[in-house]
This record gives structure tokens, sequence and C-alpha cells, in this order.
């Protein structure tokens, strides 16, 4: 038999990141202690060991705080490749590309609604409704649709992920558990969107696991090695 880990996704993704700590990465980013984590360049292969710091762009990141969103400025280091001159952005660890909500806040919802069969959209908005400053506009139940349409197209990360879990674990049964997880049918219209809802699922089970293992996250180091695709 094939020892099985139980994960308690919810373990992961309810410790949210603070403010403190984006702040903290800023800081750290204008004073150049954050190195590079970047895979070697795509274009010329050379390591980014050598890369050199292009640029600190200005980005917001939107989190969840006591039911309200807070909008903080931070920064984002680009690195230069010195063979072809490409640039490329490295993202911290609360992070994803082209989404201003931290990382916890779309992992910790888009995991209410995949892992509850009864639940809707609307459903994980109204148990934990989160409103912005000065507006009575809340968080909308169409974001959370867009957070799981785009963690369940990171086909390669997936596959990453369940690789590197076997290799250090050969005898865990993953491969069995990742096939047994499925989506209830009233959670989708067509089989295009119940594979994303799957992959999903499958993302937040190997995060688990992943965590159990190395004792970091999937992301940022590994997203970044696969491009974030």
């Amino acid at each position: 038999m094939y020892p099985k880990i139980s994960v308690d996704i919810k373990h992961f993704y309810h410790h949210p990141t603070t403010i403190d700590q984006i702040n903290e990465y800023t800081q750290k980013v204008r004073a150049g202690q954050v190195r590079c984590h970047l895979p070697p360049c795509p274009h010329c292969e050379v390591t980014s060991d050598f890369f050199k710091r292009h640029e600190a762009r200005q980005r917001y990141f939107y989190a969840i705080v006591e039911q309200m969103v807070r909008k903080i400025l931070g920064l984002l280091i680009r690195w230069k490749c010195p063979d072809c001159g490409k640039t490329f952005t490295d993202y911290p660890d609360f992070a994803l590309p082209f989404k201003r909500y931290i990382l916890s806040a779309v992992m910790e919802y888009s995991s209410q609604y995949t892992e509850n069969d009864q639940t809707t959209y609307r459903k994980v908005i109204q148990s934990n409704s989160a409103g912005y400053p000065k507006s009575e506009t809340q968080l909308d139940h169409s974001t959370i649709h867009r957070w799981i349409s785009t963690l369940g197209s990171l086909i390669h990360i997936i596959g990453k992920a369940q690789d590197f879990i076997l290799q250090a674990r050969p005898d865990l049964s993953i491969c069995r558990n990742l096939a047994a997880l499925s989506i209830h049918s009233k959670k989708y219209r067509k089989k295009e969107r119940a594979g994303v809802l799957l992959r999903c699922r499958q993302l937040f089970s190997l995060e688990g696991l992943y965590r159990l293992i190395f004792k970091v996250s999937i992301f940022p180091n590994l997203a970044t090695s696969c491009s974030f695709g």
C-alpha cells in the first residue's frame, strides 16, 4: 500500500500576507537586498546569476484586511540579461503576474469554491465579504471566477510540482490521489471549465504536499521557473 499524506488546505491559505510584509519587501528592493531568483534566460540561456538589476517599478497590491480591501504601493524588480538585453520581472512570494490581489487572497477564496461542492461564487463572497474603503462596492463574485481561471491554467507548474514531489517521495500515492479528485457537475456547463476547476483543485493539493515536503511554497520559485505557465 502507498502511504497517503493528509493535507489540510485551510492551513496553508489562512495566513494571509500582511501589509507590513509587503512594505518590508519594498524596503529590501530599495536597499538592493533582494536576490534574483529567476531561471536562466530563455533566449540565450545565460544563468540568472549574471543578470543585472534593470529597474524597480511601482505596483499596487490589494490585500484583504479585516474585511476591507487595502491598496498598498509596492515595488517589483526587473532584471536584465547581459547577453541579449532582455528584461524580466521577478515576483515576490505574495504576488502573481497580472493580478492586483495578493496570492494568499487568491488561493483562499478560490479554494473555498473548489473544495466545497455546495458553495457558489456568490456564497463565497457572502461568507467572506470584502469592501473597498470609502465605497459601497464589494469584492465581486466574478473576480473569483477569473482567479480560478488563472490558477487552473498553470498546467506546467502542476506537472513540475508533481514530478518534484514524486522524486522526493516516490512512495506516495500522489497520482492516485490527484486522479481521485473531482468537480461536482453543477459547478460547470462545459467540459473545458470542468478541466480548469479540476486543475485548480490539483494545484491546491500539490501546494499542500509541496510545503510539507520541501518546507516552501510552489510560489514563486517553482512557478517562476515554469514562467507561471
